[in-house]
C-alpha cells in the first residue's frame, strides 16, 4: 500500500514538474472579458455565421414535418404589389395601373421579399411572432408557421401554401393594409439619443436606456 502512495506521489510530482517547462499563455493572466460582451462581439458571430443561423433547419430534427399534402398555387387573392420599393402602397395606386399581383405562393426555402415580410406580419399579429420582420424566411419564420399549423390542426408542413395563408390572414384579422401611416410629431423627433454600451454592468449605471437613434425610436411605435 505504502509503495502504491509513493507511486501516486512521484507521478503527481512528474507532472506538475513536466507543467512548469510549458510555455504559458499571456490570455490566461488577462482580465476575463465580460459575457456581455463575448455574447455580442464581431468575434464571435460573424454576419455569414448569423446568415447561416437563419438557414439552420436542425430543428426539424424535433418535430415531424408533413409535407404530403401541400396546396400549391402562384398567387393568393390578396392583391399586393411584389417589388420592395411598393410595399405598403395601395395596389390602386400601383404602376402600371391595374397590376394587382398577389402574395407568392408557396413559401419556404432561401427566399425574401415582400411576400415573406407580409406573412411575418401577419403571423406577428395572429400571436405567432417569428421574431424581426425583415422579409427573409428562415427557421424562426418556419417555426411559427409550423406551430401555428399544428395549433390549427392544418398539415404541420413548415411552409406556406394558400390554405395556411388563408388561416394566417383570418387570424390576423384580415388587414386590409399591412402598414399603418402616421405623421411625425416634434415629439416624435425630438428626445435623448445615446450610445448604449454592450456590457449589461455598464448599462446598469445608466439613468436610462434610452434609444440610440430617431430610426430605433420610430420602429418601436
Amino acid at each position: 500500500m505504502r509503495g502504491r502512495r509513493a507511486g501516486l506521489v512521484a507521478f503527481a510530482a512528474a507532472s506538475i514538474g513536466g507543467c512548469g517547462d510549458e510555455p504559458v499563455d499571456k490570455e490566461v493572466g488577462s482580465m476575463p472579458r465580460e459575457p456581455a460582451d463575448v455574447l455580442w462581439s464581431t468575434d464571435t458571430l460573424s454576419p455569414s455565421e448569423i446568415e447561416l443561423g437563419r438557414r439552420d433547419s436542425s430543428w426539424r430534427q424535433a418535430v415531424k414535418l408533413d409535407r404530403r399534402f401541400v396546396v400549391r398555387a402562384a398567387l393568393d387573392t390578396v392583391a399586393i404589389p411584389e417589388i420592395w420599393d411598393d410595399i405598403g402602397e395601395e395596389p390602386a395606386l400601383a404602376d402600371p395601373p391595374g397590376r394587382e399581383e398577389g402574395v407568392h405562393l408557396p413559401l419556404y426555402g432561401d427566399v425574401e421579399g415582400p411576400s415573406v415580410l407580409y406573412v411575418q406580419v401577419l403571423l406577428d399579429r395572429a400571436r405567432f411572432s417569428p421574431g424581426i420582420l425583415d422579409g427573409k424566411w428562415g427557421k424562426n419564420t418556419e417555426k411559427a408557421v409550423y406551430w401555428l399549423q399544428h395549433r390549427e390542426e392544418l398539415p404541420a408542413t413548415g411552409l406556406v401554401d394558400s390554405t395556411t395563408y388563408a388561416r394566417i390572414f383570418d387570424l390576423a384579422g384580415r388587414p386590409e393594409r399591412f402598414d399603418r401611416e402616421h405623421v411625425l410629431t416634434e415629439d416624435d423627433v425630438t428626445g435623448l439619443f445615446r450610445r448604449i454600451p454592450r456590457s449589461v454592468y455598464a448599462q446598469a449605471r445608466l439613468k436610462c436606456l434610452c434609444y440610440e437613434t430617431l430610426t430605433e425610436r420610430l420602429a418601436e411605435r
